[in-house]
């Protein structure tokens, strides 16, 4: 806390956890913004962004022979499906989660030799998605063992 007061520069602090956060700190703060849960037309532009970085065209039909690109109806659909499995880690469907999926899909990509398609971008979806709902499972299995052991 008291670098924090005598910090002479700008600091950018963030956090996912803001009910843990210590109120301590608040005082401190020149400025606190948060940001809402992103919605579909959020999705939208953040999916955008990352894929064209990624060297993805977007494109209103893709032609037979743009092995680089998504159509932006695939986009919308896309974007039109938050991972199912987000509420699991009590997280949403962050600008990071979807970074994370683009950078994993064009590392599936480039280990077939391939040019990123939303056939990649599915497949990580549709993977991290199983992996979050198992984890959720397993986490509410644990939760019940342990009530289990303090009644005994």
């Amino acid at each position: 806390v008291r670098v924090l007061e005598y910090h002479r520069g700008v600091l950018f602090l963030t956090t996912n956890r803001i009910k843990t956060f210590d109120e301590a700190f608040l005082s401190r703060f020149s400025v606190a913004i948060s940001y809402p849960e992103l919605d579909q037309t959020g999705r939208f532009a953040v999916w955008s962004k990352f894929l064209e970085l990624a060297g993805c065209q977007i494109v209103e039909t893709v032609e037979p022979d743009q092995k680089d690109a998504i159509s932006k109806s695939e986009l919308m659909r896309l974007a039109s499906e938050p991972f199912n499995g987000m509420e699991a880690t009590n997280s949403s469907d962050s600008g990071r989660t979807i970074k994370n999926s683009v950078r994993t899909a064009q590392a599936l990509a480039l280990s077939t030799n391939s040019p990123l398609s939303l056939r990649h971008v599915r497949t990580v979806v549709n993977t991290q998605e199983k992996f979050l709902k198992e984890f959720s499972q397993s986490r509410g299995q644990k939760r019940n063992h342990e009530v289990l052991e303090c009644e005994e």
